[in-house]
Protein backbone atom coordinates (compact mmCIF):
# COMPACT_ATOMS: atom_id res chain seq x y z
CA UNK A 1 0.00 0.00 0.00
CA UNK A 2 1.27 3.37 -1.05
CA UNK A 3 2.27 5.60 2.05
CA UNK A 4 0.09 8.60 1.26
CA UNK A 5 -2.73 6.13 1.20
CA UNK A 6 -1.39 4.74 4.24
CA UNK A 7 -1.35 7.80 6.31
CA UNK A 8 -5.14 8.81 5.19
CA UNK A 9 -5.98 5.99 6.85
CA UNK A 10 -5.91 6.30 10.30
CA UNK A 11 -8.39 5.78 12.61
CA UNK A 12 -8.93 8.98 13.39
CA UNK A 13 -8.19 10.75 10.32
CA UNK A 14 -11.27 12.29 7.89
CA UNK A 15 -10.72 8.88 5.00
CA UNK A 16 -10.59 6.55 7.92
CA UNK A 17 -13.47 7.79 10.33
CA UNK A 18 -15.33 7.34 6.39
CA UNK A 19 -14.01 4.19 6.26
CA UNK A 20 -14.70 2.89 9.31
CA UNK A 21 -18.71 3.94 9.56
CA UNK A 22 -19.07 2.54 5.66
CA UNK A 23 -17.77 -0.67 6.88
CA UNK A 24 -19.48 -1.21 9.60
CA UNK A 25 -22.87 -0.27 8.00
CA UNK A 26 -22.23 -2.39 5.61
CA UNK A 27 -24.39 -5.92 5.41
CA UNK A 28 -23.77 -8.01 2.92
CA UNK A 29 -21.03 -9.72 0.47
CA UNK A 30 -19.38 -6.77 -1.91
CA UNK A 31 -19.19 -4.47 0.64
CA UNK A 32 -15.29 -4.45 0.04
CA UNK A 33 -16.31 -3.69 -3.66
CA UNK A 34 -18.31 -0.71 -3.22
CA UNK A 35 -15.25 0.63 -0.72
CA UNK A 36 -13.46 0.28 -3.62
CA UNK A 37 -15.40 2.16 -5.76
CA UNK A 38 -15.42 4.99 -3.68
CA UNK A 39 -12.03 5.68 -2.78
CA UNK A 40 -10.86 4.87 -6.09
CA UNK A 41 -8.42 2.20 -4.94
CA UNK A 42 -8.25 -1.69 -5.39
CA UNK A 43 -9.80 -4.52 -3.32
CA UNK A 44 -6.73 -6.06 -1.94
CA UNK A 45 -6.08 -2.37 -0.77
CA UNK A 46 -9.65 -1.76 1.08
CA UNK A 47 -8.97 -5.28 2.40
CA UNK A 48 -5.28 -4.18 4.28
CA UNK A 49 -6.96 -1.03 5.42
CA UNK A 50 -9.77 -2.86 6.92
CA UNK A 51 -6.95 -5.17 8.82
CA UNK A 52 -4.96 -2.23 9.62
CA UNK A 53 -7.82 -0.55 11.51
CA UNK A 54 -8.80 -3.55 13.23
CA UNK A 55 -12.19 -4.13 12.12
CA UNK A 56 -14.39 -6.81 12.31
CA UNK A 57 -14.62 -9.18 8.98
CA UNK A 58 -18.10 -9.13 7.42
CA UNK A 59 -19.12 -12.53 8.61
CA UNK A 60 -17.35 -13.15 12.09
CA UNK A 61 -20.45 -12.93 13.86
CA UNK A 62 -19.65 -9.22 15.93
CA UNK A 63 -20.23 -7.25 12.72
CA UNK A 64 -22.36 -4.77 13.35
CA UNK A 65 -24.01 -3.86 9.93
CA UNK A 66 -24.07 -7.81 9.77
CA UNK A 67 -25.61 -7.82 13.46
CA UNK A 68 -28.27 -5.28 12.48
CA UNK A 69 -29.68 -7.55 9.08
CA UNK A 70 -29.76 -10.51 11.36
CA UNK A 71 -31.92 -8.90 13.60
CA UNK A 72 -33.96 -7.80 11.30
CA UNK A 73 -34.15 -11.08 9.79
CA UNK A 74 -35.84 -12.32 12.90
CA UNK A 75 -38.20 -9.43 13.32
CA UNK A 76 -39.72 -10.09 9.89
CA UNK A 77 -40.00 -13.70 10.49
CA UNK A 78 -41.15 -13.27 13.59
CA UNK A 79 -44.21 -11.63 12.56
CA UNK A 80 -45.32 -14.04 10.03
CA UNK A 81 -43.20 -12.83 6.41
CA UNK A 82 -41.94 -15.96 4.72
CA UNK A 83 -37.87 -16.37 3.11
CA UNK A 84 -38.99 -15.56 0.35
CA UNK A 85 -40.93 -11.98 1.14
CA UNK A 86 -38.08 -10.95 3.53
CA UNK A 87 -35.80 -11.40 0.57
CA UNK A 88 -38.11 -9.16 -1.38
CA UNK A 89 -38.11 -6.70 1.24
CA UNK A 90 -34.74 -6.75 2.31
CA UNK A 91 -33.14 -7.09 -1.38
CA UNK A 92 -31.31 -10.40 -0.97
CA UNK A 93 -31.73 -14.02 -2.01
CA UNK A 94 -34.06 -15.93 -0.27
CA UNK A 95 -31.63 -18.99 -0.06
CA UNK A 96 -28.91 -16.16 1.71
CA UNK A 97 -32.04 -15.14 4.23
CA UNK A 98 -32.66 -19.09 5.29
CA UNK A 99 -29.06 -19.64 5.48
CA UNK A 100 -29.25 -16.65 8.20
CA UNK A 101 -31.96 -17.93 9.74
CA UNK A 102 -30.62 -21.42 10.03
CA UNK A 103 -27.38 -20.03 12.03
CA UNK A 104 -30.11 -18.51 15.04
CA UNK A 105 -32.16 -20.09 17.14
CA UNK A 106 -35.32 -20.17 15.47
CA UNK A 107 -37.61 -23.29 15.08
CA UNK A 108 -37.91 -22.55 10.90
CA UNK A 109 -41.31 -22.72 9.63
CA UNK A 110 -42.43 -25.09 6.86
CA UNK A 111 -40.55 -24.09 3.71
CA UNK A 112 -42.61 -21.88 1.13
CA UNK A 113 -42.21 -24.71 -1.74
CA UNK A 114 -44.23 -27.23 0.36
CA UNK A 115 -46.32 -24.35 2.56
CA UNK A 116 -49.32 -23.46 0.36
CA UNK A 117 -49.29 -20.54 2.44
CA UNK A 118 -46.73 -18.82 0.67
CA UNK A 119 -48.14 -19.60 -2.66
CA UNK A 120 -48.31 -16.76 -4.67
CA UNK A 121 -51.90 -15.93 -5.81
CA UNK A 122 -52.56 -14.48 -9.37
CA UNK A 123 -54.94 -11.67 -10.48
CA UNK A 124 -54.55 -10.07 -6.79
CA UNK A 125 -54.65 -6.50 -8.33
CA UNK A 126 -54.21 -4.06 -5.69
CA UNK A 127 -53.54 -6.26 -2.67
CA UNK A 128 -50.61 -8.12 -1.26
CA UNK A 129 -50.63 -11.59 -0.37
CA UNK A 130 -50.38 -10.49 3.32
CA UNK A 131 -53.42 -8.35 3.00
CA UNK A 132 -55.75 -11.34 1.48
CA UNK A 133 -55.21 -13.74 3.51
CA UNK A 134 -55.38 -11.68 6.36
CA UNK A 135 -58.87 -10.71 5.25
CA UNK A 136 -60.23 -14.07 4.23
CA UNK A 137 -59.56 -15.06 7.29
CA UNK A 138 -61.74 -12.39 8.66
CA UNK A 139 -64.62 -12.45 6.41
CA UNK A 140 -64.34 -16.68 6.86
CA UNK A 141 -64.17 -16.62 10.60
CA UNK A 142 -65.83 -13.28 11.41
CA UNK A 143 -68.51 -12.82 9.09
CA UNK A 144 -69.30 -16.43 8.15
CA UNK A 145 -68.82 -16.31 4.67
CA UNK A 146 -67.94 -19.41 2.96
CA UNK A 147 -65.10 -19.78 0.73
CA UNK A 148 -66.93 -19.97 -2.39
CA UNK A 149 -68.55 -16.48 -1.98
CA UNK A 150 -65.23 -15.15 -1.27
CA UNK A 151 -63.54 -16.83 -3.96
CA UNK A 152 -66.06 -15.11 -6.16
CA UNK A 153 -65.50 -11.72 -4.69
CA UNK A 154 -61.95 -11.47 -5.23
CA UNK A 155 -61.59 -12.85 -8.69
CA UNK A 156 -60.25 -15.99 -7.71
CA UNK A 157 -60.63 -20.09 -7.61
CA UNK A 158 -62.60 -21.60 -4.22
CA UNK A 159 -59.60 -23.96 -3.80
CA UNK A 160 -57.33 -21.63 -3.40
CA UNK A 161 -59.32 -19.41 -0.93
CA UNK A 162 -59.89 -23.10 1.10
CA UNK A 163 -55.89 -23.98 0.51
CA UNK A 164 -55.03 -20.76 2.40
CA UNK A 165 -57.27 -21.13 5.10
CA UNK A 166 -56.13 -24.60 5.99
CA UNK A 167 -52.60 -23.26 5.84
CA UNK A 168 -53.76 -20.31 8.80
CA UNK A 169 -54.91 -23.34 10.69
CA UNK A 170 -58.24 -22.45 10.12
CA UNK A 171 -61.00 -25.97 10.58
CA UNK A 172 -63.16 -25.46 7.42
CA UNK A 173 -66.67 -25.67 8.17
CA UNK A 174 -68.15 -29.19 6.44
CA UNK A 175 -71.17 -27.70 5.19
CA UNK A 176 -69.38 -25.77 2.24
CA UNK A 177 -69.76 -29.81 0.76
CA UNK A 178 -72.53 -31.07 -0.81
CA UNK A 179 -73.23 -34.76 0.10
CA UNK A 180 -74.93 -36.45 -3.40
CA UNK A 181 -76.67 -39.46 -3.26
CA UNK A 182 -75.42 -42.27 -4.89
CA UNK A 183 -75.42 -43.25 -8.26
CA UNK A 184 -73.61 -40.81 -10.22
CA UNK A 185 -71.01 -42.11 -13.02
CA UNK A 186 -67.35 -40.74 -12.20
CA UNK A 187 -66.72 -38.52 -15.33
CA UNK A 188 -63.84 -40.14 -16.13
CA UNK A 189 -63.55 -43.53 -15.08
CA UNK A 190 -67.32 -43.92 -15.42
CA UNK A 191 -67.51 -46.09 -12.12
CA UNK A 192 -71.14 -45.63 -10.24
CA UNK A 193 -70.10 -43.51 -7.02
CA UNK A 194 -72.40 -44.65 -3.91
CA UNK A 195 -71.64 -41.44 -2.19
CA UNK A 196 -70.75 -38.28 -4.20
CA UNK A 197 -68.66 -35.02 -2.01
CA UNK A 198 -69.59 -32.19 -4.80
CA UNK A 199 -67.61 -28.89 -4.06
CA UNK A 200 -70.02 -25.75 -4.77
CA UNK A 201 -67.25 -23.75 -6.48
CA UNK A 202 -67.30 -22.93 -10.41
CA UNK A 203 -66.46 -26.45 -11.41
CA UNK A 204 -69.48 -28.92 -10.30
CA UNK A 205 -67.37 -32.02 -11.80
CA UNK A 206 -67.91 -35.58 -9.96
CA UNK A 207 -65.04 -38.06 -9.82
CA UNK A 208 -64.29 -41.15 -7.26
CA UNK A 209 -61.11 -39.52 -5.97
CA UNK A 210 -58.13 -36.97 -6.95
CA UNK A 211 -56.46 -39.78 -8.95
CA UNK A 212 -59.45 -39.67 -11.41
CA UNK A 213 -60.04 -35.87 -11.06
CA UNK A 214 -55.91 -35.53 -11.81
CA UNK A 215 -56.04 -37.40 -15.04
CA UNK A 216 -59.09 -35.40 -16.51
CA UNK A 217 -57.43 -32.38 -15.71
CA UNK A 218 -54.21 -33.49 -17.71
CA UNK A 219 -56.80 -34.81 -20.60
CA UNK A 220 -58.28 -31.08 -20.68
CA UNK A 221 -54.71 -29.81 -20.70
CA UNK A 222 -53.50 -31.91 -23.77
CA UNK A 223 -56.41 -31.34 -25.57
CA UNK A 224 -56.11 -27.55 -25.47
CA UNK A 225 -52.78 -27.58 -26.81
CA UNK A 226 -49.97 -28.49 -23.54
CA UNK A 227 -47.18 -30.44 -23.26
CA UNK A 228 -48.20 -33.82 -23.31
CA UNK A 229 -46.77 -37.27 -25.30
CA UNK A 230 -49.14 -38.21 -28.37
CA UNK A 231 -49.13 -41.79 -27.07
CA UNK A 232 -50.45 -40.77 -23.49
CA UNK A 233 -52.97 -38.69 -25.36
CA UNK A 234 -54.24 -41.66 -27.44
CA UNK A 235 -54.14 -44.14 -24.39
CA UNK A 236 -56.66 -41.96 -22.11
CA UNK A 237 -58.67 -41.92 -25.50
CA UNK A 238 -58.64 -45.53 -25.12
CA UNK A 239 -59.42 -45.55 -22.05
CA UNK A 240 -62.57 -43.39 -22.33
CA UNK A 241 -63.68 -45.19 -25.40
CA UNK A 242 -63.76 -48.08 -23.08
CA UNK A 243 -65.41 -46.93 -20.16
CA UNK A 244 -67.77 -45.07 -21.81
CA UNK A 245 -68.66 -46.87 -25.27
CA UNK A 246 -71.80 -44.85 -27.03
CA UNK A 247 -71.42 -42.00 -24.69
CA UNK A 248 -67.96 -41.28 -25.23
CA UNK A 249 -68.15 -37.90 -27.25
CA UNK A 250 -70.78 -37.15 -24.72
CA UNK A 251 -68.10 -37.70 -22.38
CA UNK A 252 -65.28 -35.58 -23.59
CA UNK A 253 -67.89 -32.96 -23.89
CA UNK A 254 -68.43 -33.08 -20.31
CA UNK A 255 -64.47 -32.94 -19.35
CA UNK A 256 -64.63 -30.00 -21.53
CA UNK A 257 -67.08 -28.24 -20.06
CA UNK A 258 -65.20 -26.58 -17.36
CA UNK A 259 -66.29 -23.06 -16.57
CA UNK A 260 -63.65 -20.94 -15.40
CA UNK A 261 -64.23 -18.38 -13.03
CA UNK A 262 -65.05 -14.95 -13.65
CA UNK A 263 -63.61 -11.89 -11.62
CA UNK A 264 -66.08 -9.43 -10.30
CA UNK A 265 -65.26 -6.01 -10.44
CA UNK A 266 -64.43 -4.77 -7.03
Amino acid sequence: MPTQIHRDFEKFSIKGKEFIELWNKGNRDGIQVKLADHFGMSVPTVSRIRRKLELEPLHSGNHPGRQHLIKRVKKLYYHGRSTLQIAEILKLNAQSIQNILHKTTITMNPQHCINPLYFKVKNLDGITLHSFLKEIKNMYCEDNISAAKIAQQFGVDQGTVACKLKAMGVDLRQNHNQVLEGGYPCQWCGNIMEKVYQNKGPRKQKFCDNKCKNKAKDYRRMLKGGRGSPQRLKDMEDFLMKSWGSNYEKAVKDLLNVKAVIKNER
